[in-house]
């Protein structure tokens, strides 16, 4: 499941960043932290919405599949933090980009992916390890 979490996450974060930085870019963002808050908090929502949408329908079809329940919750929940985390990353990186006097389209989608990518299976194999002991494999 590693590789299906690395690649929603990375989805998400890129979408938001290329929200973002179009946002930056065309001038929607501007200098007023305000509009920049709300922008994140538009994103969080939608990474919200997503990932308790895929982590649940993720979380029961490995259930099903694997046929053990808690294995299924495992993935289930780090696929939801994962996006959540992801939705967050993409929409940081573009604004600190900007903030360095970078352009925030050049380099930031590979970075979120980076991120995102580190910060995904992190994530993944923190819950997994956190929940171990209920496993009884």
């Amino acid at each position: 499941f590693l590789p299906m979490v690395a690649a929603l996450s990375g989805n998400i974060s890129s979408q938001a960043a290329i929200i973002t930085a179009r946002g930056l870019k065309e001038g929607r963002l501007s200098e007023n932290i305000v509009d920049y808050v709300r922008s994140i908090i538009k994103e969080l929502k939608v990474a919200l919405v997503i990932g308790f949408g895929v982590g649940l329908l993720v979380g029961l079809i490995s259930s099903l599949w694997i046929n053990n329940h808690k294995l299924g919750m495992i993935v289930g929940v780090a696929l939801f933090f994962s996006i959540v985390i992801a939705g967050l990353i993409g929409s940081l990186i573009p604004y600190i980009m900007d903030k360095m006097g970078k352009d925030p389209t050049l380099a930031t989608g590979v970075l979120a992916l980076t991120i995102t990518d580190i910060v995904g299976i992190s994530i993944y194999l923190s819950v997994a390890t956190y929940f171990i002991h209920y496993l009884h494999l």
